[in-house]
């Protein structure tokens, strides 16, 4: 299945778009084996570290490219690499990230590093979210 949807894309996906969803998912892939072991380890991340981690394992990433991909668009590098698109990217996958958290931290308590993936309140996640966009 992954295959052929993948033979769809490169026949219609432009150049730039099929190479953002090549390393994006390539990306994902990397931090979720390293992710893995990392628990495995009991090793602990720090808060930077583990919110560049969220924004990877998100996988919105990907979804950006499968939204130029959807309306057949092939945005330039300079157009995806500016710093405004960089931020409201980053933002939008703060915003999705940490809400996703919230409601998973009850059910994941028991399975999850405590300290750095579930200890925040929602308010401190607003206030994250909010410091990102600003």
């Amino acid at each position: 299945m992954a295959f052929r949807f993948f033979s769809r894309f490169k026949e219609t996906g432009g150049p730039g778009c099929t190479k953002r969803f090549i390393e994006s998912n390539d990306e994902w892939f990397v931090c979720a084996a390293k992710e893995m072991d990392n628990r495995l380890k009991g090793h602990v991340s720090s808060l930077e570290s583990y919110i560049e981690i969220r924004r990877i394992l998100s996988g919105l990433w990907p979804c950006f490219a499968l939204i130029e991909f959807a309306g057949q668009i092939d945005l330039p590098d300079e157009v995806i690499s500016h710093s405004v698109i960089m931020a409201i990217e980053e933002a939008t996958i703060d915003f999705v990230a940490w809400s996703n958290v919230i409601p998973h931290s009850v059910i994941e308590v028991g399975t999850t590093d405590i300290v750095t993936d579930r200890i925040f309140s929602p308010i401190t996640w607003s206030r994250l979210a909010i410091a990102q966009v600003i």
